[in-house]
């Protein structure tokens, strides 16, 4: 079985950051497979919130901490925390 580079568990905007070598912290969700309760070695981490029904967290993370989740087998992808907002503001009458 081959090993999964690491790099590809992170969106190419973070990716872009790590390269140019962000010093601050970025906002990031991290999807995983730890279960409902986070582990010790996580706890160190700036997690703002937990998101159990989707399996993942939001966190304020600097780069070498991106970089060691994701080199664990447990964290899926990590993306950026970026706003949401709705795309349409659709209105239906019915007569």
């Amino acid at each position: 079985m081959r090993k999964m580079d690491w790099r590809a568990k992170i969106g190419a905007d973070i990716l872009q950051q790590l390269d140019g070598k962000s010093r601050g912290r970025l906002s990031v969700i991290v999807q995983h497979d730890l279960g409902p309760t986070l582990p010790r070695r996580l706890q160190g981490l700036r997690i703002k919130k937990t998101m159990p029904c989707i399996s993942a967290f939001s966190a304020e993370l600097f780069a070498n901490e991106i970089a060691f989740l994701a080199k664990n087998k447990d964290i899926r992808y990590i993306s950026s925390n970026r706003p949401v907002s709705s795309g349409n503001n659709l209105t239906v009458r019915f007569s």
